[in-house]
């Protein structure tokens, strides 16, 4: 079995910045992060609240105020 390979901060927000664009759609993104469509979802949701630090690792889970999850969720339903 293959051993997944972690992605840099940099190359995260690289493909970020090429799908918020709309130059890569959502699936090749995944598919060149290896990860799920699902996780890039999450990972555009943190990228456009909080920026590039938004996207380090998180080795606790954040609690987030009721403003900042509508935001969250009007982003992202406005594409």
């Amino acid at each position: 079995m293959k051993k997944k390979t972690e992605i840099t901060i940099e190359e995260k927000e690289k493909l970020l910045e090429e799908c918020k664009s709309g130059r890569m759609r959502q699936r090749e993104t995944a598919r060149r992060a290896g990860v799920t469509i699902s996780s890039i979802q999450r990972w555009l949701s943190h990228y456009r609240s909080g920026g590039k630090a938004a996207l380090e690792g998180r080795e606790q889970r954040r609690v987030h105020s009721e403003e900042i999850k509508r935001s969250a969720v009007e982003e992202y339903l406005s594409g």
